[in-house]
């Protein structure tokens, strides 16, 4: 009896195993009519394993595709009635039926069962997110969007699934909503801040963008006041837009409010002082200096003060040295007030540079600096930074061997740091600077692998500028020439530089380096404060070479010196205009698009209403 019955067991599981075995090879032979697009015999074996419940898993992706595929909706939804029936459970079949109502045009009938399944869904949050998910595979977005917003409601956490929301928002490129899923994201916890500016850096490119962002934060400001999350947004986005008084305003009343001492205003300010917006920048630290006397900030903020002061007397032409003497005895008062501050040095070292560059007396700015340096506890990196001011004084002094030396020193001591970087970038122009174009391009070689971007791009410029005008060229004497005018200009020889521009011009005629001239010369004549002269010598560069290296970026620069300085509205229009018909592939394509908007009048909004 035990044996009759073992032996029967044994025949039905290789009965079974047999079957399973032919089983699987029609689901492969299936697959393979359907991978080669021979999709009727696929779909007749299909629908034959079909009858199968066990083969559902096996066959039911690519099955429902050929259905849906040939538009055969009520074979479609006859086939899911019955997948369902048998798998309950799965919540991804239930998906996919409601997936054939929607391709089956039947909006109402699929309204219906998506409302009926996802009230039933959103019961469990895991199941929900994961449900969702499946369904923006299948691009089911409005439903998606639906089932968390109704989980939402149910779990009475107004911030429920933001990041999942905000998501299915930017798939449907329905940017206000996005924008208010990615603030609820920020919200929720105060560490997914940055992960929110970073993503509006990437997705808010156009300035529309932004100012509708701006208004959204003004209006939440506005009804959540104490909400630090809207505040620090709304410095962001004037930040963005280089609004720096509208961002200071925020800073500052955040600043009030959270008594942290003026660190996110100081940082408005320096923020406001790298993008030469010297006169808020002024505003701001003044006001720092005044709010938090004997304090940290204060120094910081005195010593940033006479820096914006510093930078906004730089950009006259010619500098007033009355201006900068006065500027000398800031940073004496400064010296002589915190003689013990670190930032005392850092003052003793902007002062000896305004001697050099500005006063012609490089003995003083000399004797400052090597003081400076002598000293035995100074800070690593300020020791750095000095070497390299006063190497580049030395470069005035007409002393190139010193400063190559401390170039090395420098090179040596701070290596693949930023400041070894530029110590080595400074060797190699002082070497192009000198004729010996082997060297430098040795040490560019080097340089282009920096991990300073600029730094590495500033090399790589050099280094095939250097390349196109030496390697075809039997003599360097055009190139020597050239190099020596870059000198003079370093050692603010102006007008010198500028006869030899004219030589060159004249002794050279068309040489290649004729348009690189005329551009330095253009450069020259906008930083002495005449623009006309310049803007004619950009004209005659897109005229002559529009179609060289520097023809986009004459033109360009045309319409920058129309709008920020001869400040010639329709001219500058016309030229941004032109300039994104003539060059759409530029690199400056897209910051020419932001200022024909800005000149157009498009709309931007100015309110700057203080959080209170």
């Amino acid at each position: 009896m035990f044996i009759r019955r073992a032996l029967l067991l044994f025949i039905l599981i290789s009965i079974t195993t047999i079957s399973y075995g032919q089983e699987v090879e029609s689901v492969q032979l299936a697959n393979e009519y359907y991978s080669l697009g021979e999709i009727d015999k696929a779909r007749e074996m299909y629908k034959s394993l079909a009858r199968n419940s066990r083969s559902i898993p096996l066959i039911h992706k690519n099955y429902l595709n050929v259905l849906l595929d040939l538009n055969d909706y009520k074979a479609a939804e006859k086939y899911m009635d019955k997948v369902v029936k048998w798998y309950p459970q799965n919540v991804n079949y239930r998906i996919d039926y409601g997936l054939v109502l929607v391709r089956s045009g039947d909006d109402d009938k699929a309204d219906d069962y998506f409302a009926a399944f996802i009230d039933e869904l959103t019961i469990e949050p895991y199941q929900t997110r994961r449900a969702v998910q499946y369904m923006v595979r299948n691009r089911l977005h409005d439903y998606a969007v639906i089932a968390l917003l109704t989980a939402r409601t149910r779990s009475q956490d107004p911030f429920l699934y933001a990041i999942d929301l905000a998501n299915i928002y930017r798939m449907q490129n329905n940017k206000q909503k996005m924008v208010e899923e990615y603030l609820n994201f920020a919200i929720q916890n105060p560490r997914n801040l940055q992960y929110v500016k970073n993503t509006f850096q990437a997705l808010l490119t156009e300035p529309e963008d932004l100012d509708s962002l701006e208004r959204m934060l003004f209006d939440m400001v506005q009804t959540h006041p104490d909400n630090e999350v809207y505040g620090e947004m709304l410095i962001w986005v004037s930040l963005q837009q280089k609004n720096f008084y509208s961002a200071f305003i925020q800073a500052r009343a955040i600043d009030k409010r959270l008594q942290q001492g003026g660190t996110k205003v100081l940082n408005v300010g320096v923020i406001a002082l790298n993008n030469e917006d010297f006169e808020n920048a002024i505003i701001i630290f003044d006001y720092l200096a005044e709010t938090y006397k004997e304090t940290n900030t204060a120094i910081q903020a005195q010593l940033y003060g006479i820096r914006a002061r510093e930078n906004s007397v730089k950009r006259q032409f010619p500098v007033d040295q009355l201006e900068v003497e006065k500027l000398i005895k800031e940073y004496d008062q400064f010296i002589d007030t915190y003689p013990q501050s670190y930032s005392t040095n850092q003052a003793s070292l902007n002062k000896a540079k305004l001697y050099a560059h500005y006063l012609d007396n490089n003995d003083s700015a000399i004797k400052i600096i090597t003081e400076l340096v002598s000293q035995p506890r100074l800070n690593r990196n300020l020791l750095a930074q000095a070497k390299l001011d006063l190497a580049d004084i030395y470069i005035l002094a007409e002393q190139p061997w010193e400063s190559a030396l401390l170039y090395a020193q420098v090179d040596k001591t701070m290596k693949e740091s930023p400041l070894g970087y530029e110590a080595k970038l400074k060797n190699a122009k002082l070497a192009y600077y000198r004729g010996d174009f082997e060297l430098a391009q040795s040490l560019l070689d080097i340089l282009k692998m920096a991990t300073s971007r600029e730094i590495a791009n500033d090399a790589l410029d050099l280094s095939i500028f250097i390349q196109s005008n030496t390697a075809l060229d039997t003599s360097t004497l055009a190139m020597e020439r050239y190099a020596d005018i870059e000198l003079l200009l370093f050692q603010n020889k102006v007008d010198v530089a500028l006869n030899n521009i004219d030589q060159m011009l004249e002794e050279f005629e068309g040489h290649d380096l004729t348009d690189d001239l005329l551009y330095l010369k253009s450069a020259i004549l906008k930083e002495r404060g005449e623009y006309l002269e310049s803007t004619i010598v950009l004209y005659l560069i897109t005229n002559q070479y529009g179609e060289g290296l520097l023809g986009a970026k004459a033109y360009y620069e045309l319409g920058i010196i129309y709008e920020e300085y001869l400040v010639d509205k329709e001219k500058a229009l016309e030229i941004y205009t032109d300039f994104l018909k003539t060059y759409p592939g530029s690199i400056y394509t897209t910051d020419a698009r932001k200022r024909l908007r800005i000149l157009r009048g498009d709309p931007i909004y100015t309110e700057q209403p203080e959080i209170n």
